[in-house]
């Protein structure tokens, strides 16, 4: 009778723990990394601005825990907890928040911060979309990660509607040159390899593109063709050459973002 009653508690005992542990489930991030997340991701935690607008546009936003000091947009997103810049978060912040799992991009953060969040327990997806196309697979593989596969089946299909319709409006029309300078001390343009340069080809552009000596050249080509045009004064390219030929030039990759998408 007694051992009856041991193993009945026993059995009980071993149910309630299992009933009471979380459930848990592996995805595989955009660098290939296994990842165990919880079934139900309750807690997220993004460190690039283009994750914090993923997951709004996800609508998972009551979702989200801690942001970089970085995100701004929506406007909302600059009332959620802080964890610090992309570069470097802080550790403490993002454990204190304890979150099913953290959201990174590698054009935003290093390495050692995964790893670092990995050794402590904590699950960090991965991404890395260096075209729209991709941008849009992206979108879809976070929303399973978190739990919200419906809602990103449904925001990639309506995002390649808005791209079918852009080229079908665009089509026959002539490509357009275009410069676009992301930052301008030192100047930087837009790296010929990115998702930028991408989504202004579904724009109907091609980008300029300034790396060393042969992008200042280009640009130059750029402002005899304007000044040809008369779009601008042929004094203001001597004052354009004079400012290049002072600083460096640089490619860059600007953060991959579904929201960009929606605005082509």
């Amino acid at each position: 009778m007694l051992a009856s009653v041991l193993l009945l508690s026993a059995t009980a005992a071993t149910a309630q723990s299992v009933a009471a542990a979380p459930a848990y489930r592996e995805v595989t991030d955009e660098a290939g990394r296994v990842v165990r997340v919880p079934v139900e991701v309750r807690r997220i935690v993004s460190l690039a601005p283009n994750m914090t607008e993923t997951v709004y546009a996800l609508g998972a936003q009551d979702r989200l825990v801690g942001v970089t000091t970085y995100c701004d947009y929506p406007p909302a997103a600059a009332a959620k907890e802080k964890v610090g810049g992309p570069l470097s978060p802080s550790l403490e912040q993002i454990v204190a928040l304890r979150p099913d799992v953290v959201l990174a991009a590698k054009t935003a953060n290093r390495r050692e911060t995964l790893e670092a969040l990995e050794r402590l327990g904590i699950a960090v997806y991965g991404t890395n979309p260096k075209s729209v196309e991709e941008v849009l697979d992206s979108t879809r593989r976070v929303a399973d990660a978190i739990g919200a596969r419906e809602q990103g089946e449904a925001l990639v299909a309506q995002l390649r509607a808005r791209l079918a319709a852009l080229k079908q409006r665009l089509s026959g029309r002539p490509e357009r040159r275009v410069l676009f300078v992301v930052w301008h001390d030192p100047l930087i343009s837009v790296g010929r390899n990115t998702f930028l340069a991408d989504a202004l080809r579904w724009a109907g552009a091609s980008a300029f593109v300034l790396v060393g000596f042969l992008g200042l050249f280009a640009f130059f080509d750029l402002i005899r063709e304007l000044a040809d045009l008369g779009k601008v004064d042929y004094h203001l390219r001597q004052v354009f050459t004079f400012v290049l030929l002072s600083m460096p030039t640089h490619a860059y990759e600007l953060f991959p973002v579904v929201v960009l998408i929606d605005t082509l």
